[in-house]
């Protein structure tokens, strides 16, 4: 499962947000479920497709 770390300063603006955005805290939620299936280092499975996620597969720098 993948740890979500949220900067301070991103959980107050979200805080603020609350008040006028009516699910954002679900959204948030929802945003992990995706990310923790997609991304899942031992057994991912495609919610995303590939045309709509492009990888970095190298450093260009």
């Amino acid at each position: 499962m993948i740890q979500f770390l949220y900067h301070p300063s991103l959980e107050k603006e979200i805080g603020k947000m609350a008040k006028k955005v009516r699910m954002i805290e679900e959204s948030f939620k929802a945003f992990e479920k995706l990310c923790d299936r997609q991304f899942h280092p031992e057994n991912p499975s495609q919610c995303i497709a590939p045309a709509k996620l492009h990888r970095v597969t190298r450093n260009t720098t």
